[in-house]
């Protein structure tokens, strides 16, 4: 089972102006931003002090570029924050630079602040299965998905040098969640938070903008409708939150299940089974969802 991490919670935003041309637009921006945040039961600071060591759980802004890279480098969680009077500010290399402050929800507050911390985003939260993005100690549980022959079959396994699938793990929460904003996800049981399956999307070559969908449930929690759970779920990410078209799955035309699951789900066949790699194609437009 996934070993626990150390619980976080977002708590305070510490808003940190710099020696910008003071304008009564940026004050106005802050304070404005400030009262919705305070609203949403977040604690809301405005400090000029310096501060000498970070806060796990406090997400920091400021206009300054000389103070964004150097409260980065201590370990504090910085994005930047660009207004009228600070366009000659320098913040290259920030993952966040904010406008207009007060215009940022709290849950993209909230996002930004896990993703600086290291910490995995949660997808969705079904009536069964919690969905998060994948984190380093979830890789035993990922061996384990991994185990039964029909599983094998269909899909390519974890190599047995668990090192190197650690490193690659790494790799891939640290570049494809931040530069794609999907990916593959964790599928967990709610109740225990134990890691039951994987699923999600990967860049599909050959389909212009479409995305291919890709799931698998451990073989002792199937045929309990998991699949079909986390799988409307996801769907309903894609379209709602990352404003996906078109998802696409290719199956091996053996694999009974996925294909039930792909007609379930209302995806179409496009083609029948290619003669020569036994594979079944189907796709969904996710533009029809949205209209509906």
């Amino acid at each position: 089972m996934t070993k626990k991490r150390k619980t976080l919670k977002l708590k305070t935003i510490c808003f940190l102006p710099g020696k910008a041309e003071r304008s009564e637009n940026r004050d106005r921006e802050i304070r404005e931003a400030a009262a919705g945040l305070r609203m949403d039961g977040l604690e809301v600071t405005i400090t000029e002090e310096r501060l000498e060591k970070p806060d796990p759980e406090t997400l920091y802004l400021t206009d300054s570029a000389g103070t964004y890279r150097k409260l980065s480098a201590e370990g504090f969680c910085t994005a930047g924050y660009l207004h009228a009077g600070n366009r000659g500010e320098n913040f290259e290399g920030a993952d966040y630079l904010l406008e207009q402050p007060e215009e940022v929800d709290t849950d993209s507050y909230v996002k930004i602040w896990q993703r600086l911390s290291g910490l995995p985003w949660t997808i969705a939260v079904t009536r069964r299965l919690r969905i998060r993005e994948m984190v380093p100690e979830d890789l035993a549980d990922l061996y384990r998905l991994y185990e039964d022959e029909e599983a094998r079959r269909f899909l390519e396994p974890l190599s047995e040098d668990r090192e190197r699938e650690l490193a690659i793990l790494k790799a891939y929460i640290q570049k494809v969640y931040g530069f794609c904003g999907y990916g593959m996800w964790a599928v967990c049981d709610r109740r225990s938070g134990e890691l039951i399956g994987k699923i999600g999307f990967e860049p599909y070559q050959g389909a212009g903008e479409a995305v291919d969908f890709g799931y698998i449930i451990r073989r002792d929690v199937r045929e309990r409708g998991l699949a079909a759970e986390a799988a409307e779920a996801v769907l309903g990410f894609a379209s709602e939150s990352l404003g996906l078209e078109k998802i696409c799955i290719h199956t091996s035309a053996d694999n009974v299940a996925s294909i039930a699951l792909a007609e379930k789900l209302g995806f179409t066949a496009e083609v029948d089974a290619d003669q020569k790699t036994g594979i079944r194609y189907f796709t969904k437009d996710l533009r029809q969802r949205r209209s509906i």
